[in-house]
C-alpha cells in the first residue's frame, strides 16, 4: 500500500472520527427555515395526485431501489420508486407528516401503466406481462419545489430543540439504518408569495426491519426483522439510549481499507441518532399514541393486507409505549 493511501486512510478516518467528537452546533436560520409545524397548523394543501396517463422519461440509477422518472397527465415528473421501499417510505412518510414534520410529496399506486417505458436495467421484477408497474411509490418533482443542500443532524438551525431530537427518536422507532447525513434534504417551497425552507428526511425506505451495518443482519419492510429487533438499550440519567448500530460488520469491516469515508459516515450516523433526551421520546410518544388510526391507514394506503397491517402496527405501538414509560 503506497504511502499516499495509508496518510488518505489516516486522514479519511481522523475526519470521521472527529466529527463523531465534536459537540452539537446551532447555525443561523434562513428566514423561513422549519422543521415542524403542528399539523393543524401546517399550509393548506395546493397539490394534486398523480394522473394519468403515464409518461417514460428515463431511468433514475441513484441509490439501492430501481426507480424511474415519468411525467403525468397534467405535464408534472414523478420519480417512481419500486420495490420493497416503495411500502415503507410510504408508511414513515404519512407518519412523519402526520405528527408535524415535513416530507417529500409521496402517492403510492398499486398498479401504473406507463407508456413508452423502455427496458429497465433494474426493476425489470415489478412490471407483469400486461407492462403495468405493480406497488409504485410516486414522488413528486414540481417546478415550486427546489431540492437544496443536505443538512447535519448535528450542525443544524434546530440544535437543541425538542423537535430535532424527536425526528432522530422517530428514525430508530422506525428502525431506518439509512438515515445519514446524505439523506437530509432542504426543501425550498414556494406557494405564491410565501417560500419557506423545510428541513426533511428525504429517503425514509430503509425502515421497518432490523437495524445493522452493512455486511450483518439489516432488512427492510421485515415484520420478523421488526419484532424480533432490541429498541431500547437502556436509560442514563436524563438520556434513553437506542441499540442503533449501523457500522459495517463481517466481511464490510474491510471497507475501512477500501471506503474509510463511508465507514466514517456509518459511524457519526450511530453517534447522531443513538440516543436522545427523555423529554424528546415522550413528547414523540405523545404526539403518536392519538394517531393509532391514521397510521394504520397508512399501513393499508401503501397496500399492505390486514394481517401485515396489524403485525407491524403491533411493534410499532409498543416501540410508542416504552417511550412514553421513560
Amino acid at each position: 500500500m503506497s504511502r499516499n493511501v495509508v496518510l488518505s486512510l489516516v486522514v479519511a478516518v481522523a475526519a470521521g472520527l472527529q466529527g463523531c467528537a465534536r459537540p452539537p452546533v446551532r447555525t443561523p436560520a434562513s428566514a423561513g427555515a422549519v422543521l415542524w409545524r403542528e399539523p393543524s397548523a401546517h399550509r393548506p394543501e395546493t397539490t394534486t395526485p398523480p394522473r394519468p396517463p403515464f409518461r417514460f422519461v428515463g431511468e433514475d440509477m441513484a441509490g439501492d431501489s430501481p426507480k424511474l422518472l415519468v411525467a403525468d397527465a397534467s405535464g408534472t415528473r414523478w420519480q417512481i420508486k419500486l420495490g420493497a421501499e416503495a411500502q415503507t417510505e410510504t408508511v414513515a412518510v404519512r407518519i412523519v407528516n402526520a405528527v408535524g414534520f415535513f416530507a417529500e410529496e409521496t402517492y403510492f399506486l398499486p398498479a401504473t401503466q406507463v407508456d413508452g417505458i423502455e427496458q429497465l436495467r433494474r426493476g425489470r421484477e415489478f412490471i407483469g406481462r400486461d407492462g403495468v408497474l405493480r406497488n409504485a411509490r410516486f414522488e413528486a418533482r414540481r417546478e415550486s419545489v427546489r431540492r437544496g443542500e443536505r443538512w447535519d443532524w448535528a450542525r443544524n438551525p434546530f440544535v437543541g430543540t425538542v423537535e430535532l431530537d424527536a425526528l432522530r427518536a422517530m428514525m430508530v422507532l422506525f428502525n431506518n439504518y439509512d438515515a445519514r447525513t446524505d439523506n437530509n434534504r432542504i426543501l425550498t417551497v414556494t406557494d405564491g408569495s410565501h417560500a419557506e425552507d423545510q428541513y426533511v428526511v428525504a429517503d425514509l425506505g430503509a425502515s421497518f426491519g432490523h437495524v445493522g451495518g452493512m455486511g450483518g443482519t439489516r432488512t427492510k419492510n421485515d415484520i420478523d426483522g421488526y419484532r424480533g429487533s432490541t429498541f431500547v438499550e437502556r436509560v442514563d440519567r436524563d438520556r434513553v439510549e437506542f441499540a442503533y448500530r449501523t457500522t459495517p460488520e463481517g466481511w464490510a469491516r474491510a471497507l475501512f481499507v477500501v471506503n474509510p469515508w463511508y465507514v466514517a459516515g456509518e459511524r457519526k450516523k450511530r453517534h447522531d441518532l443513538h440516543s436522545v433526551p427523555i423529554p424528546a421520546a415522550r413528547w414523540l410518544a405523545g404526539r403518536l399514541r392519538p394517531l393509532a388510526p391514521q397510521i394504520r391507514g397508512a399501513f393499508e394506503e401503501a397496500g399492505y393486507s390486514a394481517d401485515e397491517t396489524s403485525a407491524f402496527l403491533s411493534v410499532l405501538t409498543a416501540r410508542i409505549e416504552q417511550l412514553s414509560r421513560l
